[in-house]
């Protein structure tokens, strides 16, 4: 009975042809809800935002924008890169600090905020629920200390333009002041993209400020 998107980026966009025909298939699960149904959908996200027109079901929308239902507001960053926030949702706001490095989990966060408030849990019980989540999937930024001062960040599951993008990004910040290596993939599922996206990989981690690559 209830739906979530989280977002539309470009995993597997070898095989179905671009962001519109993933779009496309992630929407099949919002025109499947139940009128009597909730759609929470990525209020920042404007191709997810847009899937509000293919439901009969409630919608929710999260993200950091004003005009969101459950929204982010304050976020900063720990040396670990580990986020803290303002939560605000119609029922009240509570502060939240992910034990999960990287800004992106920001997103995650409000997105199953958005499913708990749907459900009926108080803001303080998911405040204090996402402060105690701990990475369920392994080298998903898993974070290790080396007894040789080394900080390994290991981001291996799986990769797309837009999760490769944010590690690099939580590396930067986690690596702040000392120096960073970036040991990046060659990303199968890319198709004709694969090229031009490998080419980008680059250029963010030189903008990010990357030591070595």
């Amino acid at each position: 009975d209830v739906g979530v998107v989280l977002n539309v980026g470009s995993a597997h966009i070898g095989e179905f042809g671009g962001r519109e025909a993933v779009a496309r298939s992630k929407g099949e699960l919002v025109e499947a809800l139940p009128e009597a149904g909730t759609a929470v959908l990525n209020g920042d996200d404007p191709l997810v935002r847009h899937m509000a027109e293919r439901t009969a079901a409630r919608v929710v929308m999260f993200g950091e924008s004003v005009h969101s239902d459950i929204r982010a507001d304050q976020i900063s960053l720990d040396d670990r890169g580990r986020p803290s926030f303002r939560l605000v949702t119609p029922s009240g706001e509570h502060r939240v600090k992910l034990g999960l490095a990287g800004e992106h989990h920001v997103s995650n966060a409000l997105a199953t905020a958005a499913v708990a408030e749907t459900l009926g849990i108080s803001v303080q019980d998911v405040a204090a629920a996402l402060s105690k989540a701990t990475p369920r999937s392994r080298w998903r930024m898993e974070v290790v200390e080396r007894p040789d001062g080394v900080t390994v960040v290991n981001d291996a599951y799986n990769a797309n333009p837009e999760s490769m993008r944010a590690a690099l990004k939580a590396l930067t910040t986690i690596g702040k002041d000392r120096r960073t290596w970036a040991v990046l993939c060659e990303r199968t599922e890319l198709g004709d993209a694969a090229a031009a996206e490998r080419e980008a990989g680059g250029r963010c981690a030189a903008r990010q400020g990357v030591s070595r690559l």
